[in-house]
């Protein structure tokens, strides 16, 4: 339908009268003047119904008087326009009139529909002009009014479309295709189809096909086609096509369009790779509306929540927020609905079977294309590892204050006992009885240190994986035995009641090492078990097993400690005043021994003041072959007076030194550092030479590599002496030409032990 300009307005007809006007009136008939006019002219009430109308429409639409005040719905040729009544309601609404085609048999029309008026304005119907246009179509050149319609549907299209001739050549095509493509018109026409774009359609199918349609109507089946086009690039088109049937022409010409799906495939890439990074995600991407109902839900949401997607989207999210917590969802919202995003949120949700998780929650809006908040997009990281890390440092780091604490109590105590015993030795009025027990005092100490800092060494040794075991038949029973009798010599089971008992059971083992764990497990009874108390420790087999059982009478373990004894730095809080002493690393040195010999521990205990029991688990093997060659220790021989190089920067370490030996009765000489140490060597030649590694001009390597590098150093039993005691500085000990490596104190046995071994 095409209207006229908006500015027509209601057809005024002034001076019709409802009667007919007399002659003498002098006045004009308005329908004899109508009936004049060759053009056909029906006034129709606001009801539809017929009013009036002229001579020309009465024979062109073979209307009679007895039809006015019918509906015009009731007129043959009026009720063919199926459209004339609410073309008519469309004008009366309007006041304005409007223009439309029609065609009555061979016969074209232009109907003109015109709002009625009277006098005073009012529009009460309208009037419909009927005018044959039939001739003057007819002197048109038919073809090119079809084909110029034709482009300007093909125009309003957002695709490019292409007409071709059945010789597949171009016609024309819409402005999309020369927008697409760059190209002018003029350049186009008549080019055949497949030097488009420089061959670009040059497609068997597409030729196949398009042949087919013209030859019999074979439909045309839509197919993609990916190619790097000149103009546009790469892109991937869907091409399909029509018949296209024109008047005037006698063969039909083809439609054929270009769908450039290329943005479209592209977004669907992006939202699968989206989808696929969403869904491979381990944290919890989900979203929900403002309403709080999910939307969407990924695997990382199932894993940390237990909601399957079916479980959880179309449910409130509050299936997921605790009690206590559910201002929070509140909050959150009203933040994201003034455009916040709120990040890294860290409260705690609710699984599928009631347990808490911690987590660490994003939220941002989700707006629609006008940019409105239209829901929620929420990420969840589950940070419950990370919180039992942080929990598990801030434990560790006060085990380690602890840990500090107790090692200087640990230093100060055999420090200040030292301290005293030597100022009792500086008194000139002390007592030979003052002087045996200052002695002793130095001697306890002086162990209690040394075996300190074993402890700390070879805790560092079992935590870093450097310790080695030198593994032999071993019967666990004997070496328990001889252990505890060492104990007992040294006076510290003294004001214990400590009983043994076992029969013979051999266990493939580092008899140091196994020594080490019994030392430590009855020192730890010792320490947490009165004087008086009891502490009964026993062999026995169980199975293919060895079961080594330490069990005192002493303070207990509380429950709570007992999941965390063998822990490095742990101690039970049984004693307030400290004076059991120890850093708390004796228990994991048990441990880590005894899995280094495959076997396991652990400690039971009914609770405060009710004892415990430590039970290692150590494989057992059986008896050795009792006709096997025995290691017989050899009578040991009278040490010969030596020779003796002391080369020590520690000026009180070399002086005592040097008077041991010589109380012994050995020649000794000494030097401070490395060069004298070297000149020493080669003008004293000794027959055992004592190296601290740590010497000022160079260090004992470079000594002891120099003294073997001159032929009077070749035979010197070199020891190195040192503070340093791991496996890489005994190895590194023996690369630069030691004999013997000891780890300082020296004790006097040692010492005794060491001449011995150079009495070649």
């Amino acid at each position: 339908m095409q209207s006229d300009s908006p500015g027509s307005g209601p057809i005024d007809i002034r001076g019709a009268p409802s009667e007919k006007t007399t002659a003498d009136s002098g006045a004009f008939d308005p329908i004899e003047i109508l009936d004049t006019i060759d053009l056909p002219i029906v006034v129709v009430k606001r009801d539809f119904t017929i009013a009036r109308f002229n001579r020309a429409a009465g024979e062109a639409l073979s209307l009679a008087v007895s039809d006015i005040g019918r509906s015009a719905r009731d007129v043959a040729k009026l009720a063919d326009l199926r459209n004339l009544e609410k073309w008519c309601a469309q004008v009366l609404s309007t006041e304005t009139t409007s223009r439309h085609d029609f065609r009555n048999g061979d016969q074209t029309f232009v109907l003109r529909i015109a709002p009625y008026a009277k006098s005073d304005r009012r529009v009460i119907g309208t009037v419909l002009t009927f005018t044959n246009v039939t001739a003057f179509r007819a002197s048109l050149d038919e073809a090119i009014y079809e084909r110029e319609y034709t482009k300007a549907i093909l125009n309003t299209g957002t695709d490019p479309l292409v007409v071709l001739s059945q010789e597949l050549r171009l016609q024309t095509a819409n402005r999309a295709f020369y927008r697409m493509f760059g190209v002018a018109r003029e350049a186009m026409q008549n080019i055949p189809l497949d030097k488009l774009e420089n061959g670009a359609f040059d497609i068997a199918r597409l030729r196949s096909q398009l042949q087919k349609m013209i030859a019999d109507g074979t439909e045309f089946e839509a197919f993609e086609v990916e190619h790097d086009f000149p103009a546009i690039g790469r892109r991937t088109l869907v091409l399909d096509a029509h018949p296209l049937s024109l008047p005037g022409e006698s063969r039909p010409m083809i439609l054929l369009g270009l769908h450039d799906i290329t943005a479209r495939q592209e977004a669907e890439a992006t939202n699968v790779k989206l989808s696929a990074i969403v869904q491979s995600s381990d944290d919890a991407i989900l979203s929900r509306d403002l309403d709080g109902i999910i939307m969407s839900w990924n695997r990382g949401a199932e894993s940390i929540f237990g909601y399957t997607p079916d479980e959880a989207i179309g449910k409130p999210v509050s299936i997921l927020i605790p009690e206590d917590r559910a201002n929070e969802e509140t909050d959150i919202l009203e933040r994201v609905s003034r455009g916040e995003r709120v990040d890294h949120y860290e409260t705690v949700r609710r699984r599928k079977d009631g347990s808490l998780v911690d987590i660490s929650l994003s939220v941002s809006p989700v707006v629609d294309k006008r940019g409105a908040i239209i829901g929620v997009s929420k990420i969840a990281r589950d940070i419950s590892q990370r919180k039992r890390s942080e929990l598990a440092l801030r434990a560790a780091d006060h085990a380690k204050d602890e840990f500090l604490a107790m090692l200087g109590h640990e230093l100060r105590n055999p420090l200040g006992a030292l301290a005293s015993a030597v100022r009792i030795l500086d008194i000139e009025e002390r007592s030979p009885d003052q002087v045996v027990r200052a002695r002793a005092v130095i001697g306890r100490q002086v162990d209690q240190l040394s075996h300190l800092v074993d402890d700390l060494l070879d805790a560092s040794r079992v935590t870093s994986a450097k310790m080695r075991l030198s593994r032999r038949p071993l019967d666990l029973s004997q070496t328990v035995k001889a252990t505890i009798e060492a104990l007992r010599t040294r006076g510290i089971v003294d004001r214990h009641q400590l009983t043994f008992s076992g029969p013979e059971l051999w266990i493939d083992a580092d008899e140091t090492r196994i020594e080490q764990v019994v030392t430590n497990l009855v020192g730890n009874a010792l320490k947490f078990t009165p004087a008086g108390g009891a502490i009964t420790v026993s062999v026995r087999r169980d199975g293919q097993d060895a079961l080594l059982a330490v069990k005192d009478t002493g303070v207990g373990i509380p429950a709570e400690v007992l999941p965390t004894i063998f822990d490095l730095f742990v101690q039970s809080e049984r004693s307030l005043d400290r004076s059991q002493g120890g850093l708390g690393i004796g228990l994991t040195l048990v441990r880590r021994l005894v899995e280094l010999h495959g076997g396991t521990i652990e400690a039971s205990s009914d609770g405060a003041g009710m004892g415990s029991t430590f039970t290692a688990r150590l494989p057992a093997m059986p008896a050795p072959n009792a006709n096997a060659d025995e290691q017989i220790p050899a009578r040991p021989t009278a040490i010969k007076h030596r020779r003796v190089l002391v080369v020590e920067d520690n000026d009180d370490a070399r002086e005592m030194l040097s008077i041991l030996l010589a109380q012994d009765g050995h020649e000794v000489q000494v030097a401070h550092d490395g060069p004298s140490g070297l000149r020493a060597a080669l003008t004293f030649r000794p027959d055992v030479g004592l190296l601290d590694l740590g010497l000022p001009g160079f260090d004992g390597y470079a000594l002891a590599r120099s003294i073997r590098a001159h032929d009077e150093g070749k035979q010197i039993y070199l020891v190195a002496l040192t503070g340093y005691g791991q496996s890489e500085d005994r190895l590194r000990s023996q690369e630069a030409g030691f004999d013997d490596h000891v780890v300082k104190p020296l004790a006097v046995n040692q010492l005794a032990q060491l001449l011995q071994r150079a009495n070649r």
